[in-house]
């Protein structure tokens, strides 16, 4: 028997309504308000997908954004990614709330020291930010680096981990 897929919309304060994609009891997708597939997971709601698991999850997302709850720590599937992308995003996962790691220094962790930029484009394929928290981590000579939700959400999202 085929596992449940679940759909759920999420409110990110100032930002507006991201998406969460799950299989089961694990998280497939992430998506930012405004991103394109975001309008996707809204049609696959209205088509009768249901929230199910996806919907607990979203409001975990919420909580934590609205700064009244814990950051969610909930399985994402990184099964399609390369092993090295894999690897990294397995890395990501290990960066505390709050702390900030180097592109080259996720690369080291990952087994591949000096991949600096191979690992930031692992980062940009991660399909549940959020969930792996990929804003965690900047390039060595300071500055955000690049975010799929762009530079101000990345932004938010630390000035938040900090309060």
């Amino acid at each position: 028997m085929a596992t449940r897929q679940s759909v759920a919309g999420f409110r990110w304060p100032g930002f507006g309504t991201g998406w969460v994609l799950m299989q089961g009891s694990v998280v497939r997708q992430v998506r930012f308000p405004g991103s394109p597939l975001s309008q996707a997971f809204n049609f696959a709601l209205l088509c009768g997908a249901g929230e199910g698991e996806a919907g607990r999850v979203a409001r975990m997302l919420e909580d934590w954004l609205a700064g009244k709850g814990p950051w969610p720590v909930v399985e994402a599937d990184l099964g399609l990614l390369a092993p090295f992308s894999r690897k990294v995003l397995e890395a990501c996962l290990e960066v505390p709330p709050g702390e900030v790691c180097t592109y080259g220094e996720l690369a080291r962790r990952a087994g591949r020291p000096g991949a600096a930029r191979a690992a930031g484009n692992a980062l940009a394929q991660n399909p549940a930010p959020l969930v792996v928290p990929c804003h965690r981590v900047s390039p060595s000579g300071g500055g955000l680096g690049n975010y799929q939700g762009g530079g101000e959400l990345k932004r938010w999202l630390r000035e938040l981990e900090t309060r």
